[in-house]
């Protein structure tokens, strides 16, 4: 269900020059991602592993084959010798990048309380995007990071 999502955001990753910032890239192939409807099959996912327990083990697969599937797309970007490859680097950046993006999905979850409408998930789509852009930024505090214009809404403890 999730791996739509995934192997178009992915293909999309593929798509950005290899000279650009990793953390960029994946930013930018979210948002190429311009039809809300494609989070929809893992926005779903996520919802009804919110009200079912027995379906946590699914989202964890799912979360699992998207970490894997984030080292390999990064593997590809870089060039040299296999031995220069820094192993910890693309599986700490994976699953950070992971991390970001479930903390997304819980903030969605949370506002919007699994909503699939087109606006809920156009919601969730920037949360994903602004969650990138902090990773990128090193965590930057909101007031210190670059001005990127943002549709999600601050949660009320970012006020």
């Amino acid at each position: 269900m999730t791996h739509g999502f995934l192997d178009t955001a992915l293909q999309q990753f593929r798509l950005r020059p290899v000279s650009e910032p990793i953390l960029e890239a994946a930013r930018a192939s979210l948002m190429a991602l311009a039809d809300p409807m494609t989070i929809a099959p893992l926005a779903e996912l996520y919802t009804l592993g919110q009200s079912n327990p027995q379906l946590n083990r699914s989202e964890l697969e799912a979360w699992d084959h998207c970490t894997a599937e984030i080292i390999e797309a990064a593997r590809s970007r870089f060039t040299g010798p296999a031995g220069a490859l820094d192993e910890l680097y693309l599986r700490a950046l994976a699953g950070s990048v992971i991390a970001c993006g479930k903390a997304a999905m819980d903030l969605w979850f949370d506002r919007c309380h699994g909503d699939l409408s087109p606006a809920s998930l156009s919601t969730l789509r920037q949360l994903l995007i602004d969650s990138m852009s902090l990773l990128g930024s090193g965590f930057a505090s909101p007031a210190a990071a670059p001005a990127a214009p943002s549709t999600a809404t601050p949660s009320p403890d970012r006020l």
